[in-house]
C-alpha cells in the first residue's frame, strides 16, 4: 500500500517503524550540529506533530500550531529553537515518506478514520497500552464503536518513553466531543509479569522519581501476582568482559542498551536491543548494560541534589521512564551491568531490591535451554517480527524449514527479493510441501509485486509472422471442414501474412475478409484484419476486430498485448492498462508486459504505479533494466529522482553539449518540486536544440506551476508549431486557457487531443469544467462521465458532475456524487462546497453549514454566490 489514497493492499514491508525511522533519521543527521535523540524525535513526530493534527486536512499539525503548543501538551521540546529544528526533520520525514512511497502507524490511523467515521462496526473495543497511542488513534478508536457499544482502555503511563504523547485528559476530551459517557479511571495494581523483587523495585524506582521530580505520588503502585526471589543483581565489570563471562545468550535472555552504537559493540550477539525495540517484548532474563552512561551528568547533578532546570526534569522524567521500562522487560532475572554501581543502587529506597553479585554467579545461575525453549523462543520472535533471532533460534533447535522461512521474511524486510527467491525454489518443494510453498510465495509476490489480479503488461508494438501464422489462426471454435477447404485457408492466411508484413494493408484485409467468409470463427485472420486497420488509421475499426478475436480464443494473450500495443499507439493509454492487464492474467511472468505497461501508466502521470510495473519487469528479468538505457534512466523511471539527478550530473560532465541530458534532468527537478532549477535546465536545453519541442513543453508545465501561465501558453504554442500533434500541449494549453476564462479556446484545445485519439479523464474533465462555465450542462455533464468511465478514481469529475446535476435540480445524484469525490479525495474543496449545496437543497442546513465550512478552508478564493465549478484544473 505505497500510496495510502489508492485503496491499494497493505505491506508491512512498506511501514516505518521506528526501526527505519532510526535508520533514516541517524543518515539524515550525520552532519548536522544539533542532533537530538532519534526516540525524542520519533515520539514527538509521531505523537504531536502527526497524531495530535485530527482533521482530514492535514497530515501534519501546522507549524505555526505546533510551535504555539503550551508547555504541558509538548513538554519535551520547549524551547522555540528547539521546535524549530524538530519541525524541519518532521517536513524532512514527509518528503522522505513520499519519495519513497511509504508510510507510517500514523498514516495507517488516518486513512482507517476517513472509513470508520463512516462506518463503526465493533460493539466492542478493548486497548492495551493505551500510553503509547496518539490522539488520532485514540479517535480512531472512537469512531470505530458503534452508538452504545463499550470501550475499555488500559495502560501504564509509567512505560510512557515520551512523556507528553498520552495525557488521560486528551481521551476523554475525544469521549466528551464524542457524546460518549465515561467511567473514572481505577487503577490495577497487581503485577503478573516481573517476579515480587523485581515488581517492588520498580515501585520504589516511581517513588524516587515523585521524590526527586517533585511529581505527585501515585494513588497506588503494583504488587507482585508471584513470588519473591532474588533481588536485581548488580554486576561491576568492565562492558568488554561480556563476551567472556557470557560465551552467548540463551532464548530467553536479552541484552538491553541505550543506543543503536552501544549495540553494534555485541554485534556477534543476536539477542541484543535498544530499550525501545525491547518495548513490548518479555524476557526470563535481562542484562541491563551500562544504562545511565549516556546522560550520566544529569543524573549526578539529579542525585547530588542540585537546582534542575524544567527542561532537565522533562528529560529526567524520559530517563526513569526508559529505567521503568527496561527493568519490566524481565520476567524472573535482571542483572544490572556497569563498569562502576550507579549512585542511584545507593539509595536506601532501593537498597534491598539490588545485590552486588561477581560476574561468574550471573553466568552459574543460568539454566540450560533445550531444544523446545529453542523452539517455542523462535516462534515468538517471528510472530513479533525480529526474523534475525528466529533466525538463531530456529537453528538451534534443528528447525530447518522454519529456520529458512524465518530467513525469506528476513530478506523480505531488507527488499533483497533475490535471494527470497532464491531459498524459496531452493530448499521448499511446492510438490511436498504445496501449502507452506503457496504461502512463502504469496509473501514475496504480494511484497514485491504488490500486484493484483488485474496486473499486465504488453510489449507488442508491432505485428510480427510469429504472431500471424501457425497455432493462431486455429480457433478454439473451426468447424470442420474438408481438407481441400482448409488447404485453401491456410494459404490465405499465409499470404495475408505476408502482405501485412509487407506494408500492403488493403491487400491483407482484402484476404483476411476472404478468410472470414469461409471461416468466420478464424480468430487469427480477425488479428491481422485489425493490425492492418490501426496501420490505415481505422482505429476503431482495429478495436471492433480485436473483440472479435479476443471473444473466439480469450486465452490467446498476444490478441491482448496487439490490441494494447495498438491502444498506445494511439495514446490511448487507459484502454491500453486494461488489455495488458487480461494478457498478465494469462501469463503473469513476462517481464516485458509489466515493462509496457510501466510505461502507459507514466504516459498517464501515474507515477507510483509505473513504478510498480516497471519493479516487477526487473524482478521478473534484472535482464530487462538494459531496456531503460543508461543508470541515470533507470533511477528515472523508477521515482528515485534525486539519484537520478546525480547520475545525469556525471553524465553531463562527459557529455555537455546534450540537449536531452539538461532536459530529463530537468524532468527530475520537476518531479521533485526543484522548479527554479528545473526551469534552467530546460533553458539550457533549448537552447542547445532549439527544435526540441519536448523542452518547450515542460517548461511550460514548470512556468505554469510558478504562477506564469503566459508565458507558459507561448511554451505550449512553441510545442504544437514543431509537432503538430503534441496531444499533452493541447491539454495543457487547454488548461490554461480554461483558467483565463477563454472557454471557447479551450474547448477548441481539447477537442484537438480528443480527436487525434488521445483519451485522458482530465481531458475531458477539464473540457466539462469549460462547458459548464457556458452554461452547457448537458454537455458538461457527457464530459464528465467520459471521465468517470475512464478513470473510476477522478475525483473531480465526480464533484463537477455534482455540479451539473445541481443545476438540474438533481439534489440526490449531486450527493452521492459528492460522497464518492470526498472519498476519493478528503481534501477535494469543491466537493465540499458542492455537497454543502446539494444538502441544502435537500433540507439538512446544518449538515451544509458543516461541509461549507470544511470547503472554505481548504480554499480561499470561492465566489460565494455561485457553485463551485472549475477547481482543481490539472495539468495533465
Amino acid at each position: 500500500m505505497h500510496d495510502l489514497n489508492s485503496g491499494c493492499n497493505y505491506l508491512p514491508e512498506c511501514e516505518v517503524t521506528y526501526h527505519v525511522f532510526e535508520k533514516w533519521y541517524s543518515e539524515y543527521s550525520r552532519y548536522d550540529r544539533n542532533v537530538y535523540p532519534p526516540s525524542l524525535v520519533w515520539h514527538e513526530i509521531r505523537g504531536i506533530i502527526k497524531g495530535a493534527s485530527l482533521d482530514f486536512v492535514h497530515d501534519y499539525l501546522p507549524e505555526h500550531k505546533y510551535k504555539d503548543l503550551g508547555r504541558r501538551r509538548s513538554s519535551v521540546i520547549t524551547r522555540k529553537s528547539d521546535r524549530d529544528d524538530i519541525y524541519k526533520i518532521a517536513k524532512r520525514y514527509k518528503h522522505f515518506l513520499e519519495e519513497k512511497q511509504l508510510f507510517d502507524e500514523i498514516d495507517l490511523a488516518r486513512k482507517a478514520l476517513g472509513v470508520a467515521s463512516a462506518n463503526p462496526r465493533y460493539q466492542m473495543i478493548v486497548c492495551d497500552e493505551v500510553q503509547d497511542f496518539s490522539e488520532l488513534q485514540l479517535l480512531l478508536l472512537v469512531k470505530l464503536v458503534v452508538s452504545g457499544g463499550q470501550l475499555f482502555f488500559t495502560g501504564d503511563l509509567n512505560q510512557m518513553i515520551l512523556p507528553s504523547a498520552f495525557r488521560w485528559e486528551d481521551l476523554t476530551s475525544i469521549l466528551t466531543k464524542e457524546h460518549i459517557k465515561y467511567h473514572q479511571p481505577e487503577e490495577l495494581n497487581t503485577n503478573f509479569r516481573s517476579v515480587g523483587s523485581l515488581s517492588n523495585l520498580s515501585n520504589q524506582l516511581l517513588k524516587i522519581r515523585c521524590d526527586l521530580l517533585e511529581e505527585k505520588v501515585s494513588k497506588g503502585f503494583s504488587t507482585a501476582s508471584g513470588d519473591f526471589r532474588d533481588a536485581a543483581r548488580n554486576i561491576n565489570t568492565p562492558i568488554e568482559e561480556i563476551h567472556s563471562i557470557l560465551k552467548d545468550l540463551h532464548p530467553d535472555e536479552a541484552i538491553l542498551v541505550r543506543t543503536i552504537e552501544e549495540k553494534e559493540r555485541f554485534s556477534d550477539l543476536k539477542f541484543v536491543f535498544t530499550i525501545e525495540e525491547a518495548k513490548g517484548l518479555e524476557f526470563d532474563t535481562v542484562f541491563l548494560v551500562e544504562f545511565f552512561t549516556p546522560e550520566q551528568s544529569l543524573w549526578n547533578k539529579l542525585l547530588n541534589q542540585q537546582t534542575t532546570s524544567a527542561n532537565e526534569k522533562v528529560e529526567l522524567r524520559l530517563e526513569f521512564n526508559l529505567l521503568y521500562v527496561a527493568i519490566t522487560r524481565a520476567r524472573r532475572v535482571l542483572n544490572i551491568w556497569e563498569s562502576q554501581k550507579a549512585a542511584l543502587w545507593n539509595r536506601e529506597e532501593v537498597k534491598p531490591f539490588v545485590q552486588s553479585i561477581t560476574p561468574e554467579l550471573a553466568r552459574q545461575d543460568r539454566i540450560e535451554p533445550t531444544q523446545q525453549d529453542w523452539l517455542h523462543r523462535g516462534i515468538y520472535y517471528r510472530d513479533t517480527g525480529f526474523y534475525a533471532q528466529a533466525i538463531e533460534c530456529f537453528e538451534k533447535a534443528g528447525e530447518v524449514k522454519l529456520r529458512w522461512e524465518a530467513n525469506i521474511m528476513l530478506l523480505l524486510q531488507d527488499k533483497d527479493y533475490v535471494s527470497a527467491r532464491n531459498i524459496l525454489t531452493k530448499y521448499f518443494d511446492s510438490s511436498n510441501e504445496p501449502e507452506l510453498f503457496y504461502k512463502l510465495q504469496q509473501s514475496i509476490e504480494n511484497i514485491k509485486l504488490n500486484v493484483t489480479s488485474s496486473s499486465i503488461l504488453g510489449a507488442a508494438k508491432s505485428f510480427t509472422s510469429e504472431r500471424l501464422t501457425g497455432q493462431k489462426y486455429k480457433s478454439n471454435k473451426t468447424p470442420k471442414y474438408s481438407e481441400q477447404v482448409l488447404s485453401y485457408i491456410e494459404v490465405l492466411s499465409n499470404s495475408g501474412a505476408d502482405a501485412f508484413l509487407e506494408g500492403d494493408y488493403e491487400k491483407a484485409i482484402e484476404i483476411c475478409n476472404q478468410i472470414i467468409k469461409l471461416n468466420p470463427s478464424h480468430s487469427g485472420s480477425y488479428n491481422v484484419l485489425a493490425g492492418a486497420k490501426a496501420a490505415l488509421g481505422d482505429i476503431n475499426g482495429a478495436i471492433k476486430s480485436f473483440a472479435k478475436a479476443i471473444s473466439l480464443s480469450p486465452r490467446d494473450k498476444m490478441l491482448y498485448l496487439n490490441c494494447a500495443s495498438t491502444l498506445y499507439n494511439f495514446g490511448d493509454f487507459g484502454a491500453a492498462i486494461s488489455y495488458y492487464t487480461k494478457a498478465i492474467e494469462i501469463n503473469p511472468h513476462d517481464a516485458s508486459d509489466y515493462f509496457s505497461r510501466g510505461h502507459c501508466y507514466f504516459n498517464l502521470g501515474n507515477t507510483r504505479k509505473s513504478i510498480e510495473d516497471f519493479n516487477t519487469a526487473i524482478y521478473i528479468s534484472p535482464e530487462i533494466i538494459k531496456r531503460f538505457g543508461s543508470t541515470a534512466s533507470v533511477k528515472f523511471y523508477l521515482g528515485e529522482y534525486t539519484e537520478a539527478i546525480v547520475e545525469f550530473d556525471k553524465q553531463i560532465v562527459l557529455d555537455s553539449d546534450n540537449s536531452k541530458l539538461y532536459y530529463y534532468r530537468g524532468l527530475a527537478k520537476f518531479r521533485i518540486e526543484r522548479n527554479e532549477d528545473a526551469l534552467h535546465d530546460f533553458n539550457i536545453s533549448i537552447n542547445l536544440d532549439p527544435r526540441f519541442s519536448g523542452a518547450y513543453y515542460d517548461r511550460g508545465l514548470t512556468k505554469a506551476r510558478l504562477g506564469d501561465v503566459d508565458d507558459a501558453i507561448k511554451d505550449f504554442n512553441m510545442a504544437i508549431s514543431l509537432n503538430p500533434e503534441y496531444t499533452n500541449a493541447y491539454a495543457n494549453r487547454g488548461t490554461l486557457l480554461n483558467e483565463k476564462g477563454d472557454y471557447k479556446k479551450a474547448i477548441d484545445d481539447f477537442n484537438v487531443v480528443i480527436n487525434l485519439n488521445y483519451h485522458h479523464p482530465r481531458v475531458y474533465n477539464n473540457r466539462g469544467n469549460a462547458k459548464l462555465n457556458l452554461e452547457d450542462y448537458n454537455g458538461a455533464l457527457d464530459d464528465y462521465n467520459k471521465a468517470i468511465k475512464l478513470d473510476p478514481e477522478c475525483a473531480d469529475a465526480y464533484a463537477n458532475r455534482a455540479a451539473v446535476k445541481l443545476y438540474n435540480h438533481d439534489s440526490n445524484g449531486a450527493l452521492l456524487d459528492c460522497n464518492r469525490a470526498i472519498q476519493i479525495d478528503p481534501q477535494l474543496s469543491g466537493a465540499y462546497i458542492n455537497r454543502a449545496a446539494a444538502k441544502n437543497q435537500l433540507g439538512d442546513y446544518e449538515g451544509a453549514k458543516i461541509d461549507e465550512t470544511m470547503g472554505l478552508s481548504l480554499t480561499k478564493t470561492i465566489n460565494h454566490s455561485t457553485i463551485f465549478k472549475s477547481f482543481k484544473l490539472s495539468v495533465v
